[in-house]
C-alpha cells in the first residue's frame, strides 16, 4: 500500500473521532475565556493542552463548595487560580480572607477571627505546607468545628467558609515525613489541581512574551516594534526556575533597559547558569533554526520548531498511533495529519 493510500486510511479512520475532539478544544477554549472574563488571568495566559485541562477543571470546581488544594512550583499563578474559584463561585459575593501560613506558622494563628469574617465567602489558606505541627492542629481543629456546626445547624451554621489551599511543596512527602499532619492533608485535598510549570508549556512562551511586552512598554514610556528573534529564542530556551513570575520580571526590566524599539538579549540579563536545568530539553534545541529575516518571519519558524518536536514526541510516544497522539497534543486528528505534512515528518523523524 502507497503512502498516499495509507494517509487516506488513516484519516478515514479518524474521522469518527474529529467531532468530539474539536467539540472538547472549542469548551476548552470557552472555558478558559470565561474565567479570564470573571478575573485578570495575566500569569496564565496561553493555549497549551495542560493549561486548558487545568482551566476547565478550575471552571468545574468553582461551581461547588468543595475543597481545593492548588500545588505548584512558586510563579506559576497558584493564587489567582485560587481568587478565580472564589470570583466564580456563589460565594463571590462573600469575603474572600486570605491567610499566609507562612507567617503563620510562628505566631498564634488567628483562625476562628479569620473563619469568622469569611462567613458566606472563602477562606484562602496560601502556602498551606509552611504551617508548623501545632498550627496545622489548630486548623484542623477549626476545620472540625465548622463540619460540627454545620451538620448541626445546617444552614445555620455559626461559621460556613468554603476552603482553597495552596502549597509548593510536596504535601504527601511531608506526611510520609511526618512534618505535615496526614488527617489534615486528607481534608484538604478533595479536588486537587496542580499548575504546570513554564517549563513544561514552552509553546506557551512567544504568547507570554509579546503579552508582558505590550503590557510594560507603556508604563516605560517605550513604544516597541518587537522583539529581536535571538531574544524570542534566548526566551524559549531557558527553564525558568520562577516560572511566569520570572518571565514578567525579565520583560518588565528588559522594557526598561531597551533604547531603541526592539528588545534585544542584552536586555535580558538572564543568569548564565539558570538554578535548574530543563531536563527534557536537549542541550542546543535551536542552534538549526533560521533567524534571520523579519521578526514575524523568525517567531514563526521558532513557534514551527517547538511544534515538530512535540509533534515527534508524542508520536513517539503514542508507537506512531496518530489518534493516540492526537489525544496526547489535545489536538484534532484531521489537523494532526495535516501537521505531519506539512512538517514534512518522516516516520525516521519521529523516533528522534
Amino acid at each position: 500500500m502507497s503512502g498516499d493510500d495509507t494517509t487516506e486510511a488513516l484519516e478515514r479512520q479518524l474521522q469518527r473521532a474529529e467531532r468530539e475532539l474539536e467539540r472538547l478544544r472549542a469548551h476548552n477554549r470557552y472555558l478558559r475565556e470565561e474565567i479570564q472574563a470573571i478575573h485578570d488571568f495575566d500569569a496564565i495566559i496561553g493555549a497549551s493542552a495542560g493549561l486548558t485541562r487545568v482551566l476547565e477543571n478550575v471552571s468545574r470546581v468553582a461551581a461547588t463548595d468543595a475543597t481545593v488544594l492548588i500545588s505548584g512550583e512558586t510563579g506559576t499563578g497558584k493564587e489567582l487560580i485560587a481568587r478565580a474559584i472564589h470570583a466564580a463561585s456563589r460565594r463571590s459575593g462573600g469575603a474572600l480572607i486570605k491567610l499566609d501560613c507562612a507567617a503563620l506558622r510562628d505566631e498564634e494563628a488567628p483562625l476562628d477571627a479569620s473563619f469568622a469574617l469569611a462567613h458566606g465567602g472563602t477562606v484562602f489558606l496560601d502556602e498551606i505546607g509552611e504551617l508548623n505541627l501545632e498550627s496545622q492542629a489548630d486548623l484542623l481543629r477549626t476545620l472540625q468545628q465548622q463540619e460540627s456546626d454545620r451538620a448541626l445547624q445546617g444552614s445555620d451554621a455559626r461559621v460556613d467558609v468554603r476552603i482553597v489551599a495552596t502549597t509548593n511543596r510536596d504535601l504527601r512527602r511531608l506526611t510520609h515525613d511526618a512534618q505535615f499532619r496526614e488527617d489534615l492533608y486528607y481534608r484538604l485535598n478533595v479536588f486537587p489541581v496542580e499548575l504546570p510549570p513554564l517549563r513544561a508549556r514552552a509553546d506557551d512562551i512567544p504568547l507570554l512574551v509579546q503579552f508582558f511586552a505590550q503590557k510594560y512598554a507603556p508604563r516605560a514610556g517605550r513604544r516597541l516594534d518587537g522583539v529581536d528573534p535571538d531574544t524570542l529564542a534566548a526566551l524559549t530556551r531557558y527553564p525558568w526556575p520562577g516560572n511566569v513570575r520570572e518571565l514578567e520580571n525579565c520583560l518588565e526590566r528588559a522594557v526598561i533597559l531597551a533604547e531603541g524599539s526592539t528588545i534585544e538579549p542584552a536586555h535580558l540579563n538572564l543568569p548564565t547558569t539558570p538554578l535548574q536545568v530543563r531536563p527534557d530539553a536537549p542541550a542546543d534545541p535551536w542552534d538549526q533554526i533560521d533567524l534571520s529575516g523579519t521578526l514575524d518571519d523568525a517567531t514563526r519558524r521558532v513557534v514551527l520548531e517547538v511544534e515538530k518536536r512535540k509533534i515527534a514526541v508524542a508520536l513517539q510516544e503514542s508507537g506512531d498511533d496518530a489518534l493516540r497522539a492526537a489525544e496526547i497534543l489535545g489536538m484534532a486528528p484531521r489537523l494532526l495529519v495535516k501537521k505531519i505534512r506539512s512538517l514534512a515528518l518522516t516516520r525516521s523523524s519521529r523516533a528522534t
